[in-house]
């Protein structure tokens, strides 16, 4: 009977998972707003809207733009009103990390080095602009995509 040797193999067993790079990984996943009659569309004061002549202009949050939006401005007022109501917990971000671990913004701009609202308010801004709602699951016979639109009225979960 010939001898058995045993080879072990070390196996790379995370080789083929996307790995995504420090930059793509400091991104709020969530926004909790303690204010429950409060949406992150009501901490947005205005927009820039950059038009086909290169100007940028500054348009009131709501009305229609014409030209691409470069740029946004907080409402001070709404966020002074949610730390004078709820103190720094007014508005809570999920960690990158963990998105069961909830930060201040004091937190997550000691840590991630960057204001968290841009890109939330850029977020929010496009998901309106593409329909804000999501598809309903349909049979593939149907003809037409429909959409439920979520948040103030619309469907609420």
């Amino acid at each position: 009977m010939p001898d058995i040797i045993e080879e072990v193999v070390e196996e790379d067993f995370l080789e083929g998972i996307c790995e995504f790079p420090a930059i793509v990984n400091n991104k709020p996943s969530q926004v909790i707003i303690a204010n429950p009659f409060m949406t992150i569309d009501d901490l947005i004061q205005s927009v820039f809207v950059k038009g086909e002549d290169g100007a940028v202009k500054e348009v009131q949050y709501g009305l229609p733009v014409d030209g691409k939006i470069v740029g946004f401005r907080k409402d001070l007022m709404a966020f002074q009103e949610l730390e004078t109501s709820f103190g720094d917990r007014g508005v809570l971000l999920s960690s990158p990390a963990n998105p069961t671990t909830l930060m201040t913004v004091a937190e997550w701009t000691d840590k991630y080095g960057t204001d968290p609202f841009p890109l939330l308010f850029a977020g929010r801004v496009w998901w309106k602009n593409m329909g804000g709602g999501v598809q309903k699951v349909r049979q593939a016979t149907a003809k037409e995509v429909t959409y439920l639109k979520l948040g103030r009225g619309g469907v609420t979960f």
